[in-house]
């Protein structure tokens, strides 16, 4: 394998994942996207780059109600 230059968000998983395993696209189409071409060298150049927003919260998962999220756009 190699490092690609590029961002891969958290929502470009499952479109990617179908992609590499030849599934069907599903009806609703995902926000993220499908970067299965670059991963299989299928196409050249770097990947597609777009912002990326990363959200958290103090106490992670374990937040309880009411405590909101940070989000962190790169």
């Amino acid at each position: 394998g190699e490092i690609q230059p590029g961002r891969f968000a958290q929502d470009d998983l499952m479109p990617s994942l179908a992609g590499l395993l030849d599934l069907p696209r599903p009806a609703t189409p995902p926000t993220g996207r499908d970067l299965a071409p670059w991963l299989l060298g299928e196409r050249a150049g770097p990947w597609p780059d777009r912002p990326v927003e990363v959200w958290s919260s103090p106490c992670g998962w374990q937040c309880p109600p009411g405590v909101p999220p940070r989000g962190i756009q790169r």
